[in-house]
């Protein structure tokens, strides 16, 4: 699995309370947030999206979903490309 390499962005700390949410359950939402944005904008694949989150690609996409993000929309370079990112990361997560 890709490494993560820990990245601080700071918010006041009174959006926990407006939000009503613990320090964990904000920096999950953060990240989740982060994924569909970007994954979103196509800067990253649904392999990346996934390591960011914690969970499976399958996850991921079940997460896009909830979060209306179409992510059946591809290119023909983008399956390409998707279909590479996804070789690259398995390979990884074996080694």
């Amino acid at each position: 699995m890709a490494k993560l390499e820990e990245i601080e962005v700071k918010f006041p700390k009174e959006i926990l309370l407006a939000i009503k949410e613990n320090k964990e359950e904000f920096e999950k939402k953060v990240r989740l947030f982060t994924a569909i944005k970007l994954f979103e904008q196509g800067k990253i694949s649904s392999g990346l999206g996934a390591v960011i989150v914690g969970c499976t690609k399958r996850e991921f996409f079940k997460l896009l979903a909830e979060n209306e993000v179409n992510f059946l929309d591809y290119e023909k370079e983008e399956w390409k490309e998707e279909v590479e990112t996804s070789k690259k990361f398995s390979r990884v997560a074996r080694e």
